[in-house]
């Protein structure tokens, strides 16, 4: 199945269509990189893709489930998130970016990190 990844921060799929003129772009939702245009043909692809992420996020809202789910799930998201980011510095993709966009992965690394700790914390001490 085709993906779509962004060439700045290594985001798989977590795109929006964006209308400029009578263009549509492909853009990451994470740094607001442009990924490509989109012609008709691939159109209905993108949306499919975006329509699943969607429903993905949505799932969490529409079941009932209690806060400390949430959280759980919030863990879970975070730390996918940072275990991506870790394996794409070693990627030759992360080699080739300037050291200032380094130097900002870096800060979302370990704030990323820091955040685990709290939702980490947060749950070992949660009281129903």
């Amino acid at each position: 199945m085709k993906q779509y990844e962004c060439k700045k921060c290594g985001a798989v799929n977590d795109i929006e269509l964006v209308t400029k003129g009578t263009q549509t772009g492909l853009y990451c939702k994470l740094c607001g990189t442009w990924i490509k245009w989109v012609g008709k043909d691939e159109m209905m692809f993108a949306e499919q893709i975006i329509n699943s992420n969607n429903s993905n996020e949505s799932k969490l809202n529409n079941q009932k489930t209690t806060a400390k789910e949430r959280v759980e799930a919030e863990l879970a998201e975070v730390t996918d998130r940072k275990n991506k980011l870790y394996y794409f510095v070693g990627t030759s993709k992360y080699a080739k970016l300037s050291a200032k966009s380094k130097e900002l992965l870096s800060k979302q690394y370990n704030i990323m990190l820091e955040y685990i700790k709290v939702l980490l914390d947060r749950l070992d001490n949660w009281e129903e």
